[in-house]
């Protein structure tokens, strides 16, 4: 039976001549055919590193070892890190949403770091030289950035860690390590630990003040990295409590479930950069098998997306190289499996039953208008189905209010329209209630899953003495990816590539996608296709086609349920 280091293997290596011909002739790799920076850019640029890895590597499924090809191509990127590292140890460089700046890089250094040990013997000697003294530049830059960020008030407080810091802290670590200077390897080693003190007893670290699900990959694999070179208890011990969660907290498909991180809404693809560490418990060998089977599924995919497919390139060869030299025996799972699925110390909680997922969280936090990155933790509602994937979703962030689960009244245009509070209870075996408060209304949501359908019932209050908050819309945005024309009661929209509106008479009693769901119980609904989230991961909140949306609204009349029930077909 393949061990998780040979699927790692095959995943690096059926795409490697795919790697290669996305580089150019100054050694910039840049896979997104639609859009280019003026410089090489922050994530994609570390593709060097599997590359590096591949050629020195003995293993039967990989058949590039020794390969010119890779060797000219590591040369090639490794002379571009040094033409663009300044004296001060920064890299002239854009990033995937600003324009070209000087920046102190945690990954590249990391990553630079790893390829000239595996390959430092193949090189001219005046380029590995070279290279040397230039990991040697970038720590300074790297160490002053992470005691920068170290010494920040929100850094590891209310469970704050969030990506980059995990990884300055460690690519302070190994390069300290690489040179002899313990004195700056202590101090990163310390901040790591912080790091691990600060996770959330969900197995969650915050970002911004929120839970986050996919970007949370970055932290992890940070931690996993320094416990594979330390064997550090508590990197061991917090990185056992965020499987527990990631048990819970991913699709059948191998997806992450969106519901905790809405700046990563309708991911769809998965995630290239689990932590090695999971490979020491029984169910999370078994979690990484079900994930590595899922990846080699999918395509590698553009450098755009967020933390999969070729983002993760670089991060996922490390995971390989840290993975155990022997599996524990067979008898984990994968999945936490059917059941009410809640987490400890936050208002969420996962209904899993047949093929259907529930996720309905009560998750709220402040606007604050001036942050782009701030807005975007609350989508309180998922309905995923085994065979159809995501079906609805809601929260109520990016600014949109078509993208609140509930909306009326309570900003001015609508934008946005967040809650100030929510919580969730359980309500038998198979169903739960979501409640929310609105500024002029309250809102709640009930869900249950029998063996064929979803239920969901939707009911507003307008406050006692609050001005009127009609009309109260329930929103539900559901995916467009895929064939399957709009179908509703009374008419069937072919077009999914140009803006359209359907009115209550086009819609009639349901609405659905033929071939994947149909959902029934609408009264006077109105909806909107082919709708762009606004993405706050780019500055200039571009999103891509395939992430385009449906959007149906149901008013509701104050006081009176609303119910949908939702087939798969």
């Amino acid at each position: 039976m393949p061990t998780l280091r040979d699927k790692a293997v095959r995943h690096l290596a059926r795409h490697t001549e795919e790697i290669l011909s996305k580089q150019d002739e100054h050694g910039v790799f840049w896979p997104d055919a639609y859009y280019k920076a003026e410089f090489n850019t922050d994530y994609q640029q570390f593709a060097f590193y599997p590359l590096a890895w591949l050629y020195t590597l003995d293993h039967p499924d990989n058949p590039w070892r020794g390969n010119p090809l890779l060797l000219r191509a590591v040369e090639k990127s490794l002379r571009n890190n040094l033409a663009i590292l300044l004296p001060d140890g920064q890299y002239q460089m854009s990033t995937h949403d600003h324009g070209p700046h000087p920046h102190a890089n945690n990954w590249r250094s990391f990553h630079w770091l790893r390829t000239l040990e595996l390959i430092g013997p193949h090189l001219d000697k005046q380029l590995a030289a070279d290279c040397e003294a230039g990991l040697r530049r970038a720590l300074n830059a790297v160490e002053k950035t992470a005691r920068g960020q170290a010494a920040s008030t929100e850094f590891c407080a209310r469970h704050n860690a969030a990506n980059h810091p995990a990884w300055y802290m460690l690519a302070t670590y190994v390069l300290s390590k690489k040179f002899g200077l313990e004195e700056k390897a202590d101090w990163a080693r310390e901040q790591l630990e912080r790091i691990c003190a600060a996770q959330h007893p969900a197995g969650l670290w915050y970002e911004h003040d929120g839970p986050a699900v996919v970007y949370q990959h970055i932290t992890m694999s940070a931690l996993s990295h320094y416990h594979a070179l330390t064997q550090a208890p508590a990197a061991r011990e917090a990185l056992r409590r965020s499987l527990a969660y990631y048990r819970v907290g991913t699709y059948p498909n191998g997806h992450p479930a969106e519901v905790l991180d809405g700046r990563v809404r309708y991911t769809g693809y998965v995630l290239s950069m689990p932590p090695a560490t999971w490979a020491l418990d029984p169910d999370g060998c078994a979690y990484l098998h079900f994930i590595l089977d899922k990846l080699l599924e999918q395509p590698l995919g553009a450098g755009h997306q967020v933390h999969g497919g070729w983002l993760g390139l670089p991060f996922f060869t490390q995971f390989a190289r840290d993975l155990p030299d022997s599996e524990e025996p067979a008898g984990g799972t994968a999945l936490a499996g059917p059941g009410l699925h809640q987490l400890p110390g936050l208002p969420v909680c996962s209904i899993q039953r047949g093929p259907w997922t529930v996720w309905l969280s009560g998750f709220t936090r402040p606007a604050q208008p001036r942050g782009r990155w701030t807005l975007d933790f609350q989508t309180h509602l998922s309905v995923f189905h085994a065979e159809r994937g995501l079906i609805f979703g809601g929260g109520g962030s990016k600014r949109q209010a078509a993208l609140s689960l509930f909306t009326g009244g309570s900003r001015p245009l609508g934008l946005p329209c967040l809650a100030l509070n929510g919580a969730v209870e359980k309500r038998g075996d198979a169903g739960a209630e979501l409640r929310l408060d609105y500024p002029g209304f309250h809102a709640s949501l009930r869900a249950e899953i029998s063996a064929t359908e979803v239920t969901l019932e939707a009911q507003a209050d307008p406050l006692p003495g609050s001005p009127s908050a009609e009309p109260i819309y329930w929103q539900l945005p559901f995916l467009l990816k895929g064939p399957g024309h709009v179908r509703t009661e009374h008419d069937e929209v072919a077009e999914l590539d140009i803006l359209n509106e359907l009115l209550p008479e086009h819609i009639g009693s349901y609405l659905g996608r033929v071939g994947k769901f149909r959902a029934s119980g609408f009264s006077g609904a109105h909806a909107v296709l082919h709708v762009l989230p606004y993405n706050t991961h780019w500055r200039d909140g571009r999103y891509t086609p395939e992430k385009a949306l449906g959007i149906v609204a149901q008013p509701l009349q104050p006081g009176v349920p609303r119910k949908l029930t939702i087939r798969a077909e």
